[in-house]
């Protein structure tokens, strides 16, 4: 039971992640936890404004000082230091209708959903954000980071800044009076307390089509951040959630058929900075200093930061749910649908609530909604993602190409690296780091020679080069161990470790090797290879075999653990849901008895 406790001052609170809320009521809560009874007072506050993200979330530093456990089989959170068990039980949200502002539903599931949406203008979705974004008063995150205490005090100052060339003059001038003018950047003086990097100009190749600078070549201001990129700390919530291409794909569900991409226009524009931040993004040309209001290009964090920033604003708007709708990349959105209509209503719904934050939506990028569309680089579609058509054949032609140069060869590895799912040939997943470590030990020598041991592993990625695709599988897409279980297949060698996620039909009693190699039994879901060093390469073989497996295990965990269910020994799905395959049982023996440290639930 609840009760209110009234007269009391309520204060503000300070979020985890940043940001800061007003709770409505002070409450006094009665419970009773086995024979124990509690009064706790605490405070109530609106969730809806809050942004928090929670796959799996445990206090694992309070469980281990309470000694507590939680026990998913059946389902009790055990308090050791009180020897005492309390049921869990899994909690559901409450539709409220009109929140998230859509009353039709957060992500257009239902055909219903999908024509209530559809009926609606654009302006009228587009008020509908705006709206309830208001009646939150929803004020979007800003950029915050700074330079470690000890070096506060004397924050660099660069001296002598570059010259510009006296062609690039007005374009300069150009620049900054149309970056001043919208409120980008601001002239201020010269103090101790700001952090004042160079700056320099680059000639774009086209000229000013109006105003004072008319006809004069248009000029790119280049800031060298490379000193505060080495120093800077920034917030550690801005690292969850951030942009790769695994949690990008992890988003996206497996029946997934249509597809559409939104791309942000001057993402970067739209981040404002802190006032401690913005101390730190000033720059010194042609004899003035400038101070940034917003995320720099240069700056390390600020791709970080904007995926943050962005996901705060969706999240705010539309509830948690939002994922359930689109996956994030940066500036780059793809929208995702099982139809044409429910992927266009979608469309349509992310789009609105992107002019309601101000951001600029790229009119590039196509408003279509096809089967088959690029995105980042790659290729999506109902198959999987690949690379895309133009990506595939510079990786082609690359592998097959002498490198001349440590630079060239550098940038082929980059290639590979982004492109590990393109190479389902090899006869061990090892072999792809061993032959990149390797190639990676050429490209710092001086004069660049290509070795025979370096051709011979070109040879090895062109031979097991073939671009197939990795199925989609989202965090969300439950595995039941009887018509869908997990295989996952590891390996060593000498100097590398390695393995494959598959996704596979029927049960694990059904599979053996032969059936990962044919598609209508199974489905490539993600591969791993990495490089041991020069201790490792020491150990012994079934060390290297437990290691494939902790790696392995390290990189899925969290796709096992959401896409298991937990099961009680009586419950007529409790079968087993994942397969592990490798060559040394003595491994399989010594991993029985290690505790993954990132996850109490998966071992």
């Amino acid at each position: 039971s609840c009760e209110l406790v009234e007269g009391d001052t309520i204060p503000k609170l300070a979020g985890f992640r940043g940001n800061e809320f007003q709770p409505t009521e002070k409450v006094i809560v009665h419970l009773s936890i086995g024979d124990r009874q509690m009064r706790v007072k605490a405070l109530a506050i609106d969730m809806a404004s809050l942004c928090i993200d929670m796959a799996m979330v445990l206090g694992a530093e309070s469980m281990r000082n309470m000694h507590a456990t939680i026990s998913m089989g059946d389902a009790t959170f055990k308090i050791g230091m009180l020897d005492v068990s309390v049921p869990i039980v899994q909690m559901r949200r409450k539709e409220n209708p009109g929140m998230p502002f859509l009353s039709c539903g957060l992500s257009a599931r239902s055909s219903e959903e999908v024509e209530q949406i559809m009926a609606m203008t654009d302006a009228e979705l587009e008020k509908k954000a705006s709206d309830y974004l208001q009646s939150i008063n929803y004020k979007a995150p800003k950029m915050e980071f700074a330079v470690p205490q000890e070096h506060s005090d004397g924050l660099y100052q660069c001296d002598a800044p570059f010259n510009i060339p006296s062609g690039l003059v007005p374009g300069v001038k150009h620049k900054i009076d149309k970056e001043v003018k919208a409120g980008h950047w601001k002239e201020v003086p010269r103090s101790n307390a700001l952090w004042i990097s160079p700056a320099f100009a680059k000639g774009k190749g086209r000229q000013i089509q109006e105003g004072e600078y008319c006809g004069y070549e248009e000029a790119r201001i280049l800031i060298d951040l490379r000193r505060l990129n080495s120093l800077v700390e920034v917030p550690e919530h801005y690292h969850l959630g951030n942009a790769n291409v695994e949690t990008f794909m992890r988003t996206i569900d497996n029946d997934s058929c249509w597809f559409s991409c939104i791309d942000i226009d001057s993402a970067f524009e739209s981040l404002e900075v802190t006032e401690e931040g913005s101390n730190l993004l000033c720059f010194n040309i042609m004899g003035k200093v400038y101070k940034s209001m917003v995320a720099l290009q240069g700056f390390s964090y600020s791709a970080m930061c904007w995926t943050y920033h962005l996901r705060h604003g969706l999240q705010a708007a539309l509830g948690a749910n939002f994922t359930d709708m689109c996956a994030i990349f940066v500036d780059d959105i793809l929208v995702f649908g099982k139809t044409y209509d429910q992927c266009m209503a979608r469309r349509r719904v992310i789009c609105a609530v992107l002019r309601a934050l101000k951001k600029k939506i790229s009119t590039k990028t196509p408003a279509t909604v096809t089967t088959h569309i690029d995105c980042v680089g790659l290729e999506w579609s109902s198959d999987g993602v690949k690379l895309n058509k133009e990506n595939e054949a510079t990786l082609r032609t690359a592998l097959t190409t002498t490198p001349k140069s440590g630079a060239q060869l550098r940038r082929l590895l980059g290639s590979v690296n982004f492109a590990q799912g393109a190479f389902p040939y090899l006869e061990k997943r090892s072999d792809l780091s061993s032959a990149k470590k390797t190639l990676f030990a050429l490209v710092d020598v001086k004069p660049f020679r290509l070795t025979q041991e370096g051709r011979q592993a070109l040879a090895v990625l062109a031979n097991a080069y073939g671009n197939a695709p990795l199925a989609l599988h989202s965090y969300g897409n439950l595995i039941s161990g009887v018509n869908t279980c997990w295989t996952l297949i590891f390996d060593a060698s000498e100097d590398a470790v390695g393995g494959a996620l598959y996704r596979c039909k029927g049960s694990t009693s059904d599979i053996d090797t032969e059936d990962l190699k044919d598609p209508a039994k199974s489905s490539l879901v993600g591969v791993f290879s990495k490089a041991l060093d020069v201790h490792q390469r020491g150990w012994a073989v079934y060390e290297k075999e437990i290691y494939s497996v902790l790696t392995g295990m390290r990189k899925w965990y969290r796709l096992l653990v959401a896409t298991t269910k937990p099961t009680t020994k009586g419950d007529p799905m409790a079968v087993p849901k994942i397969l592990i395959l490798t060559d040394s049982m003595v491994c399989m023996y010594r991993w029985r008895d290690f505790k993954l440290p990132e996850s109490p639930l998966s071992s």
